[in-house]
């Protein structure tokens, strides 16, 4: 699942309207749509929590897949 897909369905999931983002190397910047039950900070919160750890596990998972390579080549 691409940045993208996570952040839309992640945003489905508390019920904001991903109307419209732009991804930088560095940083995004996306338009919501926020119903008024949730703060933007709580919001914006679940979204850079729930984001970073799925780019935790997406690291980890390259590092244990390079690991192995290095292994199996003998170095």
């Amino acid at each position: 699942m691409d940045s993208w897909a996570l952040t839309r369905e992640l945003c489905r999931q508390q019920g904001v309207e991903l109307i419209e983002g732009y991804a930088m190397r560095d940083h995004i910047h996306m338009l919501l749509m926020i119903p008024p039950k949730y703060s933007v900070a709580n919001t914006i919160g679940f979204l850079k929590g729930k984001s970073a750890i799925r780019a935790y596990i997406k690291n980890q998972e390259r590092e244990e897949k390079r690991q192995e390579q290095l292994r199996l080549a003998g170095l």
